[in-house]
């Protein structure tokens, strides 16, 4: 992607992250202060699961659709990195490669 480096895809993504979390924990706690024990999406979905929240209540729509995603695909997702090599051997990239171009795409606004 021009102009953005690695490290600006994955800040983008935490900070996206972090919003989304503490809105939902503001929610379920009704604590205008609530910040999340981790600021991972393994732990988005840990909240969801745990309080019975559907992904249709994720107000940021790039989230929403990374949770579907990641159900469809992998389960969990636990880290945006940009990944070295993608082996030929493989039919399908692994997780993290398919997170850091979903990623890009959300930043690029094409999703």
């Amino acid at each position: 992607m021009k102009g953005r480096t690695d490290n600006d895809i994955k800040n983008y993504f935490y900070s996206t992250l972090r919003r989304q979390l503490r809105k939902i924990l503001r929610d379920i706690n009704g604590d205008q202060n609530a910040e999340p024990e981790e600021i991972t999406f393994k732990y988005l979905q840990k909240v969801l699961r745990d309080n019975n929240i559907p992904y249709d209540k994720v107000d940021n729509e790039n989230i929403r659709k990374l949770l579907i995603h990641s159900e469809k695909n992998a389960g969990s997702i636990s880290a945006v990195q940009k990944p070295e090599t993608v082996s030929e051997n493989t039919s399908q990239p692994s997780v993290n490669y398919s997170l850091y171009f979903f990623v890009e795409e959300m930043i690029e606004g094409n999703l």
